[in-house]
């Protein structure tokens, strides 16, 4: 009875795999794919006559038409943030556009000890010409400290 209960359970398993697959190849309209917005192919994972199952990433993309910016800062100006506060942004020491603060780290990122550790902040910030890239220096300025912190920018 168990040989049967598991060979039972086995078979539900690749049913399964085997209706995720259908479907996935289903959603190809005539073995064209497409993705869910406009964006760069970064890698393609697979050649002719791989198997693909139906959670195998085939292609990879990201989207330029907003960045995010990763920052370190001090803990004594950690608080003065929100999620959703508004940034200025200067790009290379020419292009200016604004941000906001998308994320806040709860634990430092870098310091050795209590009194000098920067906590990581995320600022996402609209890319609709596509001037921004990676690797491009940027300079943010906080509003209400008027402090300027300079990091590198950084894809999600």
């Amino acid at each position: 009875m168990k040989d049967w209960e598991t060979q039972l359970t086995e078979a539900e398993t690749e049913k399964s795999e085997l209706e995720a697959q259908k479907a996935f190849l289903d959603s190809m309209e005539d073995g064209i794919l497409t993705a869910d917005r406009d964006g760069i192919v970064a890698e393609v994972s697979c050649e002719e006559g791989d198997i693909i199952r139906g959670s195998d990433p085939i292609i990879s993309y990201y989207d330029m038409d907003a960045v995010t910016i990763s920052i370190q800062v001090p803990q004594e100006e950690i608080a003065g943030l929100s999620v959703g506060d508004t940034v200025d942004v200067t790009i290379n020491g020419m292009l200016k556009r604004q941000g906001t603060i998308e994320e806040k780290s709860a634990e430092p990122v870098s310091g050795t000890s209590r009194t000098a550790v920067d906590y990581e902040v995320k600022i996402g910030v609209d890319n609709p010409d596509g001037r921004l890239s990676a690797g491009l220096s940027a300079s943010v300025t906080v509003s209400q400290e008027e402090a300027e912190m300079e990091q590198e920018s950084g894809n999600e």
